[in-house]
């Protein structure tokens, strides 16, 4: 192994002897840590069944609530792993607030470069969230991943539902900060286009 590799391997072999001899209120610590050295090794199946193990007993109330720090593991897990439909039931069996655990699965999707992926599963956000404060948050997260990606197309499909959002006086004051500097930074841009174009055009005609 090289040495990262080693270190969680030797760190695995001791969250598995501590899990398997008790379960004392640290169990859902441990089989967090242990979900995590998995990750670490490259085992993402085994990953998330541990992680989701710690979840599970989480919510019993006899150990140490980990469940909040499993969801969040969890978006990079299933984002690194590419099990998206897996991660997304999980997210939903949960109920109300899904929407966050989406938003937080798309970021990681988008390190990993996979842009496309992210853009959907907002999507899907979208689609759930019935709270207007949550859809601006989904609606900005969007524009952001769309300016990144040079999707001017997409940016202004979402610029326009958020502007009925703005409209309604449902957006921050930094949510309008933010969703102005977007569309100015938007139009400079198109204007860039149309200017180099123009300059293309007049050099053909020349």
């Amino acid at each position: 192994f090289p040495s990262h590799d080693r270190k969680y391997s030797q760190a695995k072999k001791y969250y598995e002897q501590v899990i398997n001899q008790s379960k004392d209120t640290w169990w859902t610590k441990d089989a967090y840590n242990l979900g995590w050295c998995y990750y670490e090794t490259g085992s993402y199946k085994d990953s998330i069944y541990w992680m989701k193990s710690s979840f599970r007993h989480s919510s019993s109330g006899k150990y140490i609530d980990m469940r909040p720090q499993v969801n969040q593991a969890l978006a990079l897990i299933y984002a690194q792993s590419g099990n998206l439909s897996e991660g997304i039931q999980f997210y939903k069996s949960q109920g109300p607030g899904v929407e966050v655990q989406l938003i937080e699965l798309s970021k990681n999707l988008k390190l990993s470069g996979k842009t496309k992926q992210a853009q959907s599963l907002l999507q899907t956000a979208q689609n759930i969230s019935i709270d207007p404060k949550m859809k601006v948050k989904i609606l900005l997260e969007k524009i952001k991943l769309a300016d990144e990606a040079r999707d001017l197309s997409l940016h202004l499909s979402d610029s326009k539902e958020l502007l009925t959002f703005y409209n309604a006086n449902e957006m921050s004051s930094d949510d309008v900060e933010y969703f102005k500097n977007q569309i100015q930074k938007q139009v400079a841009l198109l204007q860039k286009k149309q200017n180099l174009n123009l300059r293309k055009n007049s050099s053909q005609v020349d």
